[in-house]
């Protein structure tokens, strides 16, 4: 056999600091590029940090645009632009109060009715829905019973509840017009309904009803399937739980899976893409004022002596912060990460972690204030004009 003799010693030696040198270099390089990379992180969250806590002093204006609304007018933030509702119509305007579509109509009593993408507005017990998107007008719908609520998906799905002597009445519609489902609630054994949302694909309507078991008011939270899964179950009926201490006036889907009602000392989140479980409970002995809903958040308002106070709740029911108020609020928007509190005349604006960065009493009175996707930029109503507002 043949003998392999090696001529040159040192050349293990050589390849292998050559291959140590390889490896240095490329530790050396992702180092470099994993520090690069928490600068980058720590400097958008210094940033983000920042926006969202910097506080402010004062405001100046930064363009005026006059406008001519009743003073029955109602406004409402509707994707980037203003949505504009009274007895005579519904119209959809930018922030220079230029229009981009308008719906005529005379109802008595509207109310109104929005989705991340679709609207809808009616008479509130009368029979005329009309429905939107944020491009145009797409359908109406005349009912043959009294409106009382009334719910809207992303796709302009709209499901209404309606009444009469001894029983109410759900219907739901496509953005067409067109019927596409109905159930019917005997009063006496369903209950009577309080409230319902709509989940944002328009296949699932939470309801909450109020039931009467001898002397004592009780509640149930219900939701109805209209998908595939539903026909499953009967009446499509695929949740309930009931309440025998609370009454639960108000639900909430936030998409296409997540739930919160609210009642008289309770704030229950349920979970669920086609059937929902309880996820939490949170109980209270303090009574609740108001409830708003951000797109990630439920804010509860409390009165007590001493002022009042604002909760703010994930959507796992943990609390984010409280935030303590002494301002006689007309409304709170939940947005971006910050909370405005505001009446005519007053405005605080409020970090997500309850830090106040501004507040303000000004001169003149405003009908509504309308956040943008600026953090420092306010779009205030007037009777008379609209103004867009720097904070400083």
């Amino acid at each position: 056999m043949a003998k392999v003799v090696n001529f040159h010693p040192n050349m293990d030696d050589d390849m292998r600091d050559y291959h140590k040198k390889i490896r240095k270099h490329r530790t050396a390089v992702v180092l470099k590029y994993v520090i690069a990379v928490c600068l980058v992180l720590l400097a958008v969250f210094g940033i983000r940090y920042y926006l969202n806590n910097r506080s402010y002093t004062g405001y100046s204006i930064a363009s005026t645009t006059e406008r001519k609304d009743t003073i029955t007018t109602k406004y409402a933030s509707f994707g980037d632009n203003i949505l504009k509702y009274s007895r005579d119509g519904v119209s959809y305007t930018d922030a220079s109060n230029s229009l981009l579509f308008s719906i005529t109509y005379t109802m008595q009593d509207p109310i109104l009715a929005l989705s991340e993408k679709s609207g809808a507005v009616a008479d509130k017990n009368g029979n005329q829905i009309y429905i939107f998107n944020q491009e145009e007008p797409k359908g109406q719908i005349t009912t043959l019973l009294p409106i009382k609520h009334l719910a809207i998906s992303n796709q302009g799905v709209v499901a209404v509840l309606m009444e009469e002597s001894s029983s109410s009445k759900l219907e739901i519609y496509s953005a067409d017009g067109t019927l596409i489902g109905d159930g019917i609630f005997d009063l006496q054994d369903a209950g009577a309904p309080m409230n319902l949302s709509i989940s944002s694909d328009g296949t699932k309507i939470a309801i909450t009803f109020a039931q009467i078991n001898g002397s004592k008011l009780n509640s149930c939270v219900a939701v109805y399937n209209f998908d595939s899964v539903g026909e499953n179950y009967v009446d499509q009926l695929v949740f309930a739980k009931n309440y025998t201490e609370y009454l639960i006036p108000e639900v909430h889907y936030f998409d296409n899976s997540t739930i919160a009602a609210v009642g008289d000392g309770i704030l229950a989140f349920y979970q669920g893409t086609q059937i929902p479980e309880l996820v939490q409970e949170v109980t209270f002995t303090d009574k609740i004022k108001s409830v708003f809903y951000g797109k990630n958040a439920v804010g509860l308002v409390f009165e007590d002596v001493e002022g009042k106070m604002l909760s703010l709740y994930d959507l796992k029911g943990n609390l984010i912060s409280q935030i303590p108020f002494s301002m006689d609020y007309d409304n709170i928007r939940i947005e971006d990460n910050r909370v405005l509190i505001y009446n005519d005349t007053e405005m605080g604006l409020y970090s997500y972690n309850g830090k106040e960065c501004f507040n303000y009493t000004f001169e003149n009175s405003m009908v509504d204030i309308f956040t943008t996707k600026s953090r420092s930029k306010y779009l205030f109503i007037y009777t008379n004009e609209t103004q867009m507002i720097k904070l400083q």
